[in-house]
């Protein structure tokens, strides 16, 4: 296989781009953008930014969860059989409330 050489913002001229964590060669189009870089593209594939999110996701909320705070808003303490707060609690039912409105209505 031929090797690929990459210009400094990271892309081939083929519109190809080598993610940074991964380190495979992907179309742009998997790449989110980035206002701050350069060629405002990002430089990880939105793949590796998701499995990123949901890890420090799962530590936060482990985090608030032994700390007895909201996982949600991470603001008030809950007592321990429950995991969120009145507040978050309440807005999640109002907003279960209007979406099951939402697709009710004909």
């Amino acid at each position: 296989m031929p090797r690929t050489y990459l210009r400094r913002s990271g892309t081939d001229g083929n519109g190809m781009r080598m993610c940074s964590t991964c380190r495979k060669l992907l179309p742009l189009d998997l790449f989110s953008k980035h206002t701050a870089n350069p060629d405002g593209i990002a430089y990880g594939c939105k793949s590796c930014g998701y499995k990123s999110w949901k890890r420090s996701a799962r530590k936060r909320k482990a985090r608030r969860r032994t700390a007895g705070l909201c996982v949600t808003c991470g603001k008030l303490p809950v007592t321990r059989p429950q995991k969120t707060c009145a507040a978050c609690q309440e807005h999640v039912r109002k907003r279960l409330s209007f979406v099951r409105n939402f697709v009710s209505k004909p």
